[in-house]
């Protein structure tokens, strides 16, 4: 009976990892064929550092909640006499727990600004400003091979 329980829990993680690796390598086919989208000018309507607590519940083990730090970017293009507006910076959203560094992302852009926007020209809707960045596209894949990795070798 124990060892029908550590399947089960295998093939759960192992079902979790799949997941996570899926969406990674979804991120990693848009992320290559981003850098070929073309480009329209656009105008950023607005830039902010935005701060949160990590969606990670750590409260109820008693410590104290992680802060974590994005640049929140929303601009507006126009593609085909259709205007759009989007949010997106890179394929794969950009969170540290560093605000420096979300400092850092939100200073490449200011509000009521021109800037390039590049396209999807199947989906205009799709959207963002750094073709070809995974953004944090690498914590995703390591957190799906661990999935599978980590419980196949405990069992």
């Amino acid at each position: 009976m124990q060892r029908m329980v550590y399947y089960v829990v295998l093939v759960l993680f192992n079902a979790c990892g799949v997941v996570l690796l899926t969406a990674a390598i979804d991120r990693y086919t848009t992320a290559g064929e981003s850098a070929s989208w073309p480009a329209v000018g656009g105008r950023m309507l607005s830039v902010k550092v935005v701060e949160e607590e990590s969606k990670h519940d750590r409260r109820r083990r008693g410590e104290a909640p992680t802060i974590v730090y994005y640049a929140n970017v929303r601009y507006t293009y126009e593609v085909d006499g259709q205007p759009y507006e989007n949010d997106k910076i890179t394929i794969g959203d950009v969170a540290t727990n560093q605000r420096e560094r979300a400092e850092a992302i939100a200073m490449r852009y200011q509000a009521d600004r021109p800037v390039t926007v590049y396209y999807n020209p199947d989906d205009p809707q799709q959207a963002l400003l750094q073709p070809g960045d995974l953004g944090d596209t690498l914590t995703l894949t390591v957190m799906g091979l661990a999935f599978i990795v980590i419980p196949t070798g405990l069992v």
